[in-house]
């Protein structure tokens, strides 16, 4: 799967493989991130609000043609929302202050809370979108996670690496 962020519309296109059989899906969503607002806990709250799955007559001609622009020819437009919370948690007693590659660190982990639903659209029946052993949404979610896990480990290492 590769994914793509193209400006000036919040607009992520999704493109799966193989390509003839799968159409690209456009998601055109509102994406709000906000801190955690309690002072024992840090982390924060995002929230994703579909605009459209399906492109209309009501949205203005000008804005149509940006995100017409954006997006494949042959996509498919689909939705996608979700509320998510990522907070610090404390890890009690805990015996080693450093991680595997023995570097110290803060003795607290990460608590991921997420709620989502989404439509492919298109021909992609629901009960398929939602198997996990169809590799549906549920079996992308773990992996997008551990995408992002690992992603942030190798933000951190630069990070690091370069102080």
């Amino acid at each position: 799967m590769t994914t793509t962020n193209k400006q000036p519309a919040n607009i992520i296109t999704h493109t799966f493989h193989p390509t003839a059989l799968i159409a690209p899906r456009t998601f055109i969503s509102l994406v709000i991130s906000a801190d955690v607002p309690n002072f024992n806990r840090q982390g924060f709250i995002t929230v994703q609000i579909p605009l459209t799955a399906k492109p209309t007559d009501a949205i203005p001609h000008e804005i149509w043609e940006k995100i017409a622009s954006a997006a494949p020819r042959n996509a498919v437009f689909a939705s996608y929302a979700s509320v998510e919370q990522v907070v610090s948690v404390p890890t009690p007693a805990v015996p080693s202050n450093t991680d595997a590659s023995g570097r110290s660190g803060d003795a607290n982990q990460l608590e991921w809370t997420m709620a989502t639903t989404s439509d492919a659209g298109g021909a992609i029946p629901r009960w398929i979108q939602r198997s996990w052993t169809m590799g549906g949404v549920p079996k992308a979610i773990v992996a997008d996670v551990g995408y992002f896990i690992s992603w942030t480990g190798r933000q951190r290492n630069n990070i690091s690496d370069s102080a």
